[in-house]
């Protein structure tokens, strides 16, 4: 009998019982309801089953006309079963998501038999009263017994037609078999999804050179560097030097035409040449001299010079002052016109009376004391002095009035 079913949708399963029979139950058979996308697949049930180690094996059973029939090797230990269903079309293969069922654990199952004198005395005696008696036609039938029950032998016919039906309980779960020979390799599982793409290798090295093409179309073979391709006016083309061609140059504009072309006009005149020179070394201006351009204007230093600086006749450049003028002179305003148009100056106490109290010596400027004749700083005293007309410190008034403060009170007695 069916004691459920298991429906298939897609890749999940399902099924309207948790709970399958208990331990030690043996060919449990469940319908099997196939998606209907999958009419044209085999069916192959992959049964995982629990053992008393906690592990679990696994058997296989096909399903035949949408029944799975599961063995009594699966009801050995109570837990959990899990049961897949292979589906097959050719080389495709399909595995559903498992389903989980309950195996509930149950007393042992064990069939115990009379023992061996007793189960041969019954049968004897019953058989033997009939073999006694004349004209008495003897038949009989088996049947198995449920497993426990005690063996029996009962006459279902009549005295002179007896037909015995021998009740024998089924026997003890014998040992499991040995393993049987590995199967045949099955069939190959389909192409696994492609992988993600590597990381970039190294650029390889560059390879060698290859061999120069042939010409393009109307291109003649041949030619050299400075070379141009020109029509020869019938349909073909050749490779001829560049033509020379002289342009109209200003004489003042600081170029030249050469018998090797345009090239820069140098000093080899002494109005038009642009103060340039182009040699192996490369362009460079040089130096300038009478009637030449040059990189600087003047090569003497003379009276009624008017430029900032010149050459001389000893080949070192030299700077000139250029005269300048100026306002009138406070002579009260601390500022003196040097001697020989030498330029303005702070005037000094030496230089005469109404000097700005200031000296210049090699450490510099800084404000001289003043005197009778000289203006200048104030001197200030550190202490009190009877001679003195300089200011003294405030510090130094406030400790004298202290001392004051100190001998009258001891004078006084506070």
């Amino acid at each position: 009998m069916k004691f459920g079913t298991i429906t298939q949708q897609g890749l999940t399963l399902s099924s309207d019982i948790g709970i399958l029979p208990a331990q030690h139950s043996a060919n449990i058979q469940l319908g099997v309801q196939k998606d209907g996308s999958y009419t044209d697949y085999s069916v192959t049930a992959q049964i995982g089953y629990p053992t008393s180690t906690g592990d679990y094996l696994n058997a296989g059973t096909a399903v035949l006309d949408g029944v799975l029939t599961i063995p009594s090797e699966c009801f050995k230990q109570d837990g959990v079963m899990v049961i897949s269903l292979a589906l097959t079309n050719g080389t495709e293969l399909i595995v559903t998501h498992p389903l989980h069922l309950t195996i509930v654990g149950a007393p042992g199952s064990f069939v115990t038999l009379p023992p061996e004198e007793i189960w041969q005395q019954q049968v004897s005696a019953f058989v033997q009263s009939y073999l006694s008696t004349e004209g008495i036609t003897i038949s009989a039938t088996a049947v198995t017994g449920e497993p426990g029950t005690e063996a029996r032998v009962e006459n279902t016919g009549t005295g002179t037609k007896p037909v015995f039906k021998f009740t024998i309980p089924r026997g003890n779960v014998g040992p499991t078999g040995p393993q049987g020979p590995k199967g045949e390799t099955g069939a190959t599982g389909p192409q696994g999804l492609t992988g993600p793409q590597g990381p970039k290798g190294d650029t390889g090295a560059t390879g060698p050179q290859g061999p120069a093409g042939p010409a393009g179309e109307g291109v003649p073979p041949g030619g050299e560097a400075g070379q141009i391709i020109v029509s020869t006016g019938n349909g073909g083309a050749e490779w001829r030097d560049m033509p020379k061609m002289d342009v109209i140059i200003d004489p003042n504009g600081g170029l030249q035409n050469t018998s090797s072309g345009l090239s820069i006009k140098g000093d080899s005149t002494a109005s038009g040449g642009a103060g340039i020179v182009t040699g192996s070394t490369g362009t460079y201006v040089p130096i300038a001299a009478d009637g030449k351009r040059g990189a600087i204007i003047g090569i003497a230093k003379t009276a009624d010079q008017t430029e900032p600086v010149g050459i001389g006749s000893d080949g070192r450049v030299y700077t000139k002052f250029i005269g300048y003028q100026f306002e009138s002179i406070d002579p009260r305003g601390g500022i003196i016109n040097e001697q020989d148009n030498a330029g303005l100056r702070i005037k000094l106490n030496r230089d005469q009376v109404g000097g700005a109290g200031l000296e210049v010596d090699e450490n510099g400027l800084y404000l001289k004391q003043a005197t009778d004749s000289f203006l200048g700083g104030v001197r200030v005293d550190l202490a009190l002095s009877e001679t003195s007309a300089n200011p003294v410190q405030n510090k130094a008034i406030t400790a004298a009035i202290g001392d004051i403060s100190t001998a009258l009170a001891a004078i006084l007695g506070v």
